[in-house]
């Protein structure tokens, strides 16, 4: 067994990986309320990651890596360390996740459809481009979960709704929330030129996600069909994160946080099974690769490479 796979298989990597990655947050921040929020929200997020893999067979092997990946990639990146809408999304996505992909060929999933899309309907409110994933997801229920009949699809529209409800009541209450959270988002962003640490973040995420997707592909013949089925759903996601990025170019942190969760069950997955020497060489290159990327982003090296 190599170090990657003792890594892998480790009980103690969430852990270890949860306190590291705590600490690195903090570092001049430990005061700073905005930071300990995002911190708890990023820590939540990846125990439910967590239980995914482990009630949905994300691994076929015992492996902490999914939660484990998304702390060392969300870790890397400072921009995303306070909280705000994008860690809301990230939060009730991967809780959606965890419900849908257990729903997997159930005869009555209505009930967990509905408080599946409750969690999605609440992530609508907080980020409402989120809405273009939801027919995504439904075709993804129907074609892959196989839980998509007459009375789910009721369920989940209902569920979609009731969040919605709650936030029409706070707006009518005069708590700050007005039309503009919504209409402000009918203006589209297109593409522009980004900046070169945004560019480096999003390559980076890009090259992992690619690759570990090709692997995925190459080597899915080895899992149950339920894990493959997971994944297309997964897929999905990602699909969807790819349209709100060249929609809303200037929400940047929140379809971040959308492809850190779609994306970590396959960075995950590549890691802790992918066989070779020439993969585990790989493996180091991107966990050093990923390393450069958090010093670059903590110490503002950027502006620095820009002038020479």
């Amino acid at each position: 067994m190599t170090l990657r796979t003792n890594i892998a298989q480790s009980d103690a990597t969430f852990v270890v990986s949860a306190l590291v990655v705590s600490v690195v947050w903090m570092l001049g921040h430990w005061t700073d309320s905005s930071y300990w929020g995002g911190l708890v929200c990023a820590l939540l997020t990846a125990y439910i990651l967590l239980e995914t893999s482990n009630r949905c067979h994300l691994l076929r092997i015992r492996s902490r890596m999914v939660s484990s990946s998304y702390l060392f990639l969300i870790g890397a990146l400072p921009s995303l360390h306070q909280l705000t809408t994008a860690h809301v999304v990230g939060l009730c996505v991967a809780w959606a996740n965890l419900i849908l992909l257990s729903t997997y060929q159930q005869h009555k999933p209505a009930g967990r459809m509905y408080y599946g899309y409750v969690l999605l309907g609440a992530g609508i409110c907080a980020y409402p481009p989120l809405l273009l994933a939801v027919p995504l997801l439904w075709l993804s229920c129907g074609l892959h979960l196989r839980t998509l009949t007459l009375r789910s699809w009721t369920a989940s529209v209902l569920g979609l709704i009731t969040p919605h409800i709650y936030l029409g009541i706070l707006m009518l209450m005069d708590v700050g929330i007005t039309p503009e959270h919504w209409t402000r988002y009918l203006s589209l962003q297109l593409p522009s030129l980004p900046f070169l640490a945004t560019a480096a973040m999003l390559g980076v995420m890009a090259l992992y996600t690619i690759w570990s997707l090709v692997h995925f592909r190459t080597t899915a013949y080895r899992d149950v069909m339920r894990t493959r089925m997971s994944y297309n759903v997964l897929r999905t996601e990602l699909y969807a994160a790819l349209l709100l990025l060249l929609l809303w170019w200037d929400t940047t942190p929140q379809v971040m946080m959308l492809t850190l969760i779609a994306s970590a069950p396959y960075v995950a997955h590549y890691f802790a099974l992918a066989e070779g020497r020439w993969h585990n060489l790989w493996c180091w290159l991107a966990v050093w690769l990923t390393l450069a990327l958090g010093v670059m982003n903590y110490l503002d090296l950027w502006n620095i490479s820009l002038t020479f």
